[in-house]
């Protein structure tokens, strides 16, 4: 059953609306004739769960989004996350489909992730502590190579662990880590994006990987 946002959640929405309006990412926007403004997540609140963390949400350059004023009264989109459903069910079954959540480090929307200025990273430092601290996720996943290194160059990460696969001149990494929302730790782990082209063998080791105590 979904549950109505909490009040903190309503007051994150107050402080994402402030950061928004003092981000580089608003002033390009606003230079260039852009309606992008700011989306928390893609799903409802559900606490203990399943994080999924994007880097910030996609823009098409020529097209206009409203402000998100609440979160939706939705669950997980199977249809979005398909390729990952199998992966998901198999490696991280304590946790229901129906209540992980989709949400972003960065709020502030964007077409590239380029666009996203390392100031605007650092502001947006409080409001995804301010996440973690209402959702307190039992894991977190992300597939945003961008957001892993930011979060090296900032220390946020511990008991950092690597799994690199060769796949003909390229290699394929997954990191799990740890993160810390107050004083606990949450598990984090870094996966390649559903779009990177590798065997389902090579893609089952990196899940098992970061899945393993």
């Amino acid at each position: 059953m979904l549950k109505h946002p909490s009040k903190n959640i309503e007051e994150l929405f107050d402080k994402t609306a402030i950061v928004f309006e003092e981000s580089e990412i608003r002033k390009f926007a606003k230079a260039n004739s852009l309606e992008w403004h700011f989306s928390i997540a893609e799903t409802a609140e559900f606490k203990d769960s399943l994080l999924i963390l994007n880097f910030n949400p996609k823009a098409e350059e020529a097209k206009s989004y409203l402000v998100q004023t609440h979160l939706p009264e939705t669950t997980f989109d199977l249809k979005k996350w398909q390729k990952m459903k199998p992966l998901l069910e198999k490696h991280f079954d304590m946790f229901t489909l129906d209540s992980i959540v989709d949400s972003y480090y960065c709020p502030l929307r964007s077409a590239e992730e380029s666009q996203i200025t390392e100031s605007d990273l650092d502001i947006c430092m409080p409001l995804f502590k301010d996440l973690l601290k209402e959702l307190s996720p039992r894991q977190i996943i992300s597939f945003s190579n961008e957001l892993e290194d930011y979060f090296n160059r900032k220390e946020l990460l511990s008991d950092i662990v690597h799994l690199e696969i060769e796949i003909g001149k390229r290699k394929i990494k997954a990191t799990k880590a740890c993160i810390k929302n107050g004083r606990k730790k949450v598990a984090i782990a870094f996966l390649p994006d559903k779009d990177v082209t590798m065997s389902k063998e090579n893609r089952e080791r990196l899940w098992e990987f970061v899945a393993k105590k």
